[in-house]
């Protein structure tokens, strides 16, 4: 089983259902009209604190039921990214590493292993970080992918679409490397994407500083360090 993430850019609208179906899809989608009426009233109630309080109310963290075997996994990076590249994608897995979880990112090698999840996946055994000119792919400038085996995750990717301008010194109208990856090595933990939720749920409002908001914008840094919405994530998938 494949399970696949991407983070964009907000060029448009979109709405992101969680990978578990039931954890911060859009308010709206999650008010059904059911025969029961104390039901009725208490998402009434919710929707109306949500629209008169906005970004007062937002998800922690999103978790997927899934997560690796142990407490670490070991990373591997393509050999054709320069040294600033690895250094960023080493303060990435640094700031996991320290969040206070019993879990650890391991680096391993540079590799010629390169993944390119945006024309498919196909499980190898190694966990890499790998780029692709992908074209436009409307502002998903990276993708994680990863491979379940039962509810345990095996292995995970990441791929870098270079269509899309990248810096690591911040270079105007780029986007940050270590903030990009200290969000995918979230989803290599098995954590969601979260969003707050006013009148559209693709917004992050608040939780915009969280690592885990899953849009941002050029020359962001906001993500490479933890807020506590993510260390709170993390600790509750592999214990402290």
């Amino acid at each position: 089983m494949i399970i696949s993430y991407n983070i964009c850019k907000p060029v448009k609208l979109r709405v992101f259902l969680n990978r578990n179906g039931n954890f911060g899809n859009g308010f709206l989608n999650k008010i059904e009209m059911k025969t029961s009426y104390l039901k009725v009233i208490f998402l009434t109630l919710a929707y109306i604190l949500v629209f008169s309080f906005g970004s007062a109310i937002a998800w922690a963290y999103g978790l997927t039921g899934y997560r690796w075997g142990g407490t670490s996994a070991t990373y591997n990076i393509n050999n054709a990214f320069a040294d600033s590249f690895r250094a960023a994608f080493w303060s990435s897995a640094g700031a996991w590493n320290t969040a206070g979880s019993r879990f650890r990112f391991n680096y391993g090698n540079i590799t010629t292993r390169n993944p390119n999840i945006y024309i498919g996946y196909i499980s190898d055994g190694y966990s890499d970080i790998g780029h692709v000119n992908a074209g436009d792919t409307a502002g998903r400038i990276a993708k994680s992918n990863g491979w379940l085996s039962g509810n345990t995750f095996t292995e995970s990717d990441t791929t870098f679409n270079t269509y899309y301008p990248f810096t690591t010194v911040g270079t105007p109208n780029s986007n940050d490397v270590q903030d990009i990856m200290t969000h995918e090595f979230g989803h290599w933990l098995r954590l969601n994407d979260v969003y707050a939720h006013r009148t559209q749920p693709s917004y992050c409002d608040y939780s915009y500083e969280a690592t885990m908001c899953g849009y941002f914008v050029n020359n962001e840094t906001n993500k490479r360090s933890l807020e506590s919405d993510d260390t709170d994530g993390i600790k509750a998938i592999y214990g402290i």
